[in-house]
């Protein structure tokens, strides 16, 4: 998982048919406070799609799901889905220099903190059971 945080000159229809056709992930950055939350919601959505209990067979798409803790994609995007500005893309398999080049992206520092709250940790871990 490669995560990249930036603005894009870029037209947003255009910014997001290119997310989509790459399998990039486009988050709102004051959506996602840590590394960890990232993380763990990569680690699960793997899991769910490795053991077959994903509800979504796209990675990016589970992805967004475990990291809004969310059952519902509209919901899941609609809650950390990138809506305009500055954004943090997630690529599952693109290189740094690709994803930039791709997203006519001007990067800017991650600026996350390493460690999530108990909260965010909750919500994820804990907002798909049902």
């Amino acid at each position: 998982m490669l995560i990249v945080r930036g603005e894009s000159g870029l037209a947003a229809e255009e910014l997001l048919r290119r997310a989509r056709c790459r399998k990039i992930v486009l988050l709102d950055v004051g959506k996602v406070g840590s590394l960890e939350e990232l993380e763990l919601a990569h680690a699960l959505a793997k899991k769910g799609i490795e053991d077959g209990s994903a509800i979504s067979k796209n990675l990016e798409i589970e992805f967004a799901l475990w990291l809004a803790g969310k059952r519902d994609i509209r919901r899941a995007f609609g809650e950390v889905g990138w809506k305009g500005g500055e954004l943090i893309a997630v690529s599952f398999g693109m290189g740094r220099k690709g994803l930039v080049n791709e997203l006519e992206l001007k990067e800017r520092k991650l600026g996350l903190k390493k460690k999530a709250g108990w909260e965010a940790v909750e919500r994820i871990s804990l907002g798909r059971v049902s």
